[in-house]
């Protein structure tokens, strides 16, 4: 039987995962940053210093994420409550594990490209979440996906995963999305 390839990460100068983590994945934290930077105005229009204060916070810890994925810092477990943080902290686990019981920590750089970034996914996700910054903002589906939308990249990986999930069947014979493939790009 035939092993598996090697799995793509930026140790590989000049790769697709080595541009994707070095460059890419940068731009889009930036960006997120900038959006709820531009509606800092709007969050206090609306919310006062309560929504100003955690916009604030979620810029500092989507700076500091920036930061840590930059300097190829180890990468740290999730530290909010969602029903997903024991699944990710737990293969955090595993890549853990794969270091061969050295001290070394999975790191931005050296871990699989495509766990890095959607872990970096994730963690927006929590920074966002974990400041309440979701309570703040206008509740409409342009808002809820811009900052995903901010990346093309992100978009068309999206689209690549919707391609890989399998379609039901429908009685009469046509194809019938998943109710999570539905929602995930709704």
């Amino acid at each position: 039987m035939a092993e598996f390839p090697a799995f793509l990460s930026a140790q590989d100068v000049g790769s697709f995962a080595y541009l994707t983590v070095k460059d890419r994945l940068p731009q889009i934290l930036t960006k997120a940053i900038d959006t709820l930077h531009r509606h800092k105005s709007e969050f206090f229009e609306k919310h006062g210093k309560e929504g100003v204060e955690a916009e604030k916070k979620a810029i500092s810890l989507l700076s500091k994420l920036r930061n840590e994925l930059q300097t190829d810092k180890p990468i740290t477990r999730l530290a909010d409550k969602w029903v997903d943080t024991d699944i990710w902290n737990h293969y955090l686990g595993h890549e853990r594990s794969l270091l061969n019981g050295s001290d070394e920590e999975p790191r931005w750089f050296f871990s699989p490209w495509l766990f890095v970034e959607c872990y970096m996914y994730r963690r927006i996700h929590e920074a966002i979440v974990q400041r309440q910054v979701y309570r703040y903002w206008v509740a409409s589906a342009s808002s809820r996906c811009l900052i995903l939308n901010s990346s093309a990249g992100a978009s068309e990986m999206a689209q690549q995963v919707r391609g890989l999930l399998p379609k039901e069947r429908d009685p009469h014979g046509g194809r019938r999305e998943l109710a999570a493939e539905s929602s995930f790009l709704a």
